[in-house]
């Protein structure tokens, strides 16, 4: 870099190339950070590519290469968390270029670029840069004359082995078994030195840290601490000196606490308490000067360790650590943060919040949103942490007041139910967020989710979420996850814990939300669990633009609220993995995140990227529904009758068209991370996998994943999504159901075409000689209409033709007796009262049943009309036409699969596997999808 002394001062004249080093150096420092964790896929094939584009430009051509760079740092800056790393690097390098000197485009430079954008490894490329902080002089700690503090290089292998002393449990075998034997190797270097007679090789140190570094599954966990012991290699830091003659002087180098380390007479974590046990830093990010009037995060989070590039004016530790037991945390453990801050106010009225810690380690942050109300001048502010000694009291300098509060002034207050009023054990709440409706790029919001008690008397069954509370049970745990693509949030993680009480409004969660750069319309979705199960989904809606034109109004509710149920005393199991998807309207564009209530998989909401979709996705998939429709009529030929040639073709193009899905809707972050689910899928790791989508019409049953890898030159292949996993849909909203209790069947068979309906008339007349209520079938529009108002059943079955309207969705009719046609809008409003209270299995087994698009007035289609506005039990159609003996089939053997006891996912796929075997090529196995409860169990009155 260059230093130009001008008469407004010194300037630093850099350049592109100069800065891109910079970026890369941040990122590769923040590799395992958990913000990077679902681009890193990206950032790989970027990375990539651009060194193969600046090995290929001549020497020299700096106008090619400052065009290159600044493509692949544009693409940087779209992606999240970047512009907190890369800082103001990335802001420069994107900004004016006034000032700046071109890029050096030599040969030898474009090789050094090329050599850091390429590691395999970036980590351990990083690691390599820098070099190992071996000595820090008294001068540094005040005292001239006092004894210096413990060598550095040692220190660093210390906090490495303490750390990998405290992660044991999450250890490999055969990682546990290197790093004893590392261990036992430097141990015997330095168990001949006794009071200081004699020294140690700094090589042995640096070489025991490099070989617990090259192992992979150890690195996510010592690179924080590797990192910390290194210095930059531009020069030393001041005061830093080089030990005598390569060696460290025992009296520093063999303390205590190592010895005890390396030979086991202490354990691993002797002021951590052993490896049975977890221990955390508090970290805080808050201003250490605010201005009153303005609102400002406060973030509390607990880490492993502390973070090299925080902001020292923003991020302060407590000086203890905190010690949690992994027992404790198998199950999560929840902790009170209570804050104390008589100079502040929080906008939700509320000073507690809930950190909620994992067996994986992984920590749901508490933020407060507070507001500086004194007078100018340091005040100071209180933290406590229930359950752990971990107290604090920290300050902030207040300067000059401001206004324009006045609009949070209106925010939450906690609405307590008169004590004296009789409470239910089942409580109903209704979700209530604010944010603004209007925000400008870039600006910053919080965001405040509660959820408010429904009163008996109001709640009419209706809201966002239902919990059941035993008689003394205190408060109840739910977490917040927020989908918010066009906006990201100061903590870098998207999931909040609060309590909920059955006698009052929950505990406040808030996020802080900075706008992206885009325009136009853009969704909030928050979804509510509890015990890693769904309690329901709500969607807001706010619009980023230039100009704000009314900043009082908050962003208003798009989705329904939904009539609800109680969950079950002992739910099932949630299922292992959840797909969440969720749909930008403004841009077209699908979002997805995979998450898992087992930490020990690594999916807590994890991002796994998004979806541009094609301007007219309607007409690509109605061809293709169409094509599959034609396979499966097999021009009026018996499925046994099917030739070699035939059946050959067919299934050939049924693998090209779910590889073609595979492409073009899963993300390429999704698509490498398929891999380690198969793996996962294969260890008996995940079994079962819902997708809850805000997206009615893609058929995720039929993807089927492929992939090239370019490193074995070898093809990455699996079955179709229908039967790699237990497989079930849902629709964001109100949650599954969990226990579906089975005393009635009610069977719609008309006397239509259709060869093989007379066996599941038959199926049914069976079931009702084992015991089950099953009235004689229905066949009229009318009768139809009679069984819905009156509703006793929990099972509606109905064998019929469809017709799917891909222009009006719900307007596509089940074709009756006569040809009389029943329409999904036929079904609702107080005609499905018994429905909505009984919330049967329903089962359509007819051509497109199961196909859904969007409405003028919302979703349309059937599935949508009976999961989304009636919440049934459980739905089944089929998305194209089925050849109806193997439909026959697959509806007796599904039942008989739920009456022997099997969870819904497994005896749909079981099902699914029993007609594929009967033919393969027939398309009608994949036809069919299901609305459920993965782990959902049915109880059937039958002998």
């Amino acid at each position: 870099m260059y230093h130009l002394n001008g008469k407004k001062g010194v300037f630093m004249m850099t350049s592109l190339d100069e800065l891109l080093e910079n970026i890369l150096r941040a990122i590769y420092k923040n590799w395992f950070a958990p913000q990077l964790a679902g681009v890193r896929n990206q950032l790989d094939a970027a990375r990539m590519g651009l060194a193969q584009q600046l090995a290929a430009l001549p020497p020299d051509d700096r106008a090619a290469a400052d065009l290159l760079m600044t493509a692949f740092l544009q693409d940087m800056a779209l992606l999240p968390a970047m512009s907190q790393i890369a800082g103001a690097d990335l802001t420069t390098a994107l900004g004016s270029r006034r000032g700046m000197r071109l890029t050096d485009a030599s040969a030898a430079r474009l090789a050094e670029l090329t050599a850091w954008l390429s590691p395999a490894n970036p980590p351990l490329f990083v690691l390599a840069q820098l070099r190992y902080r071996e000595h820090t002089p008294p001068q540094l700690f005040g005292d001239p004359t006092a004894e210096p503090p413990e060598n550095e290089l040692i220190g660093t292998l210390a906090n490495v082995l303490e750390v990998l002393g405290a992660a044991a449990d999450a250890l490999s075998a055969t990682s546990q078994t290197q790093v004893d034997k590392i261990r036992q190797q430097f141990s015997d270097a330095v168990q001949t030195a006794v009071d200081g007679a004699s020294v140690v090789a700094k090589e042995r140190v640096t070489a025991a840290l490099d070989a617990l570094a090259a192992l992979p599954d150890l690195l996510p966990l010592v690179y924080a601490a590797l990192l910390a012991g290194k210095m930059e290699a531009n020069g030393q830091r001041r005061g830093t000196v080089t030990t005598r003659g390569g060696q460290i002087d025992n009296r520093l180098a063999v303390s205590a606490r190592l010895r005890g380390l390396l030979t086991g007479e202490t354990a691993p974590a002797a002021s951590h308490a052993a490896s049975n046990a977890v221990d955390f830093l508090v970290q805080i990010t808050f201003p250490q000067q605010v201005t009153s009037g303005r609102l400002y995060p406060l973030i509390v989070e607990l880490v492993r360790q502390p973070d090299p590039n925080a902001n020292a004016q923003q991020v302060r530790y407590l000086d203890q650590r905190v010690l949690l037991h992994r027992q404790a945390l198998s199950n999560g453990l929840a902790l009170e943060v209570t804050l104390t801050a008589q100079s502040f106010a929080d906008i939700s009225g509320d000073l507690t919040r809930t950190l909620m810690v994992n067996a994986a380690g992984t920590v749901t942050p508490a933020v407060f949103v507070l507001t500086a109300r004194a007078a100018a001048g340091p005040v100071a502010l209180g933290l406590r942490l229930e359950q752990i000694v971990a107290e604090t009291v920290f300050t902030s300098e207040i300067a000059t007041t401001l206004g324009g509060l006045e609009d949070w002034e209106k925010s939450f207050a906690p609405d307590l139910i008169d004590g004296s009023a009789e409470l239910t054990t089942t409580v109903a709440y209704e979700s209530a967020v604010d944010f603004p409706a209007q925000v400008q790029p870039h600006s910053d919001h919080p965001l405040i989710v509660r959820l408010q008690r429904l009163l008996e008397s109001t709640a009419a069954g209706q809201g966002d979420a239902t919990l059941e509370f035993g008689s003394t049970e205190e408060a109840k745990l739910v977490e917040v996850v927020l989908s918010a693509p066009a906006f990201s949030d100061a903590s870098q993680c998207l999931r909040r814990t609060m309590r909920v009480w059955r006698d009052r409004d929950s505990q406040p969660v808030a996020f802080w939300l900075t706008a992206g750069p885009e325009l136009g319309k853009m969704p909030l979705t928050v979804d509510f669990y509890h015990a890693g199960r769904m309690l329901g989904s709500v969607t807001y809606e706010s619009q980023i633009m230039p100009d704000v034109t009314d900043g009082a109004t908050r962003a208003a509710r798009i989705s329904p609220v939904n009539q609800l149920d109680a969950p079950p005393a002992n739910p099932p199991a949630p299922a292992d993995l959840t797909l969440r998807i969720t749909k930008n309207e403004q841009t077209n564009t699908l979002h997805f995140a995979l998450h898992s209530s087992d930490p020990a998989l690594g999916y807590v909401q994890r991002d796994m990227g998004q979806v541009a979709l094609n301007a007219n996705p309607r007409r690509f998939l109605t061809d293709t529904f169409d094509q599959l429709s034609r396979m499966a009529r097999q021009a009026m030929r018996k499925v046994d009758q099917l030739s070699e040639s035939d059946t050959a073709v067919q299934e050939s193009e049924l693998v090209r068209i779910g590889e073609n899905l595979f492409e073009k809707l899963f993300p390429q972050a999704l698509q490498n991370e398929y891999w380690r689910l198969k793996e996962l899928r294969e260890q008996g790791a995940v079994r079962s996998l819902l997708i809850i989508s805000d997206e009615p019409w893609i058929p995720w049953e039929l993807v089927k994943p492929y992939q090239y890898d370019e490193k074995t030159n070898s093809d990455l292949t699996d079955d179709f999504l229908a039967v790699a996993f237990e497989l079930c849909r849902w629709l964001a909203g109100r949650g599954p159901l969990a226990d579906l209790h089975i005393n009635a069947a009610s069977v719609v068979i008309p006397e239509l075409d259709l060869a093989y309906v007379q066996q599941e008339k038959q199926y049914f007349e069976g079931l009702k000689h084992r015991g089950l209520q099953v009235a004689d079938p229905l066949q009229s529009r009318d009768e139809v209409l009679d069984a819905v108002r009156n509703g006793e059943f929990q099972v509606l079955h109905l064998a019929a033709h469809g017709n799917f309207n891909p222009d009006k969705a719900d307007q596509s009719p089940l074709v009756l007796q006569d040809q009389q046609e029943l329409w999904p809008s036929d079904l609702s409003g107080s005609q499905v009262r018994a429905l909505r209270r009984e919330r049967p299995i329903v089962f359509l087994n007819a051509c497109h049943s199961g196909q859904i698009e969007f409405a003028l007035t919302g979703l349309g289609g059937w599935a949508e009309q009976m999961v989304g506005v009636i919440g049934v039990g459980a739905f089944v159609g089929s998305l194209w036409e089925v050849n109806d003996l193997l439909a026959a089939e697959f509806a007796a053997f599904f039942y008989d699969r739920l009456i022997a006891g099997e969870a819904l996912s497994a005896a749909f796929r079981a099902a699914r596997e029993h007609i594929r075997q009967r033919q393969p090529s027939n398309p009608t196995w994949l036809a069919y999808t299901l609305y459920a409860d993965p782990n959902g169990r049915t109880e059937w009155a039958v002998q």
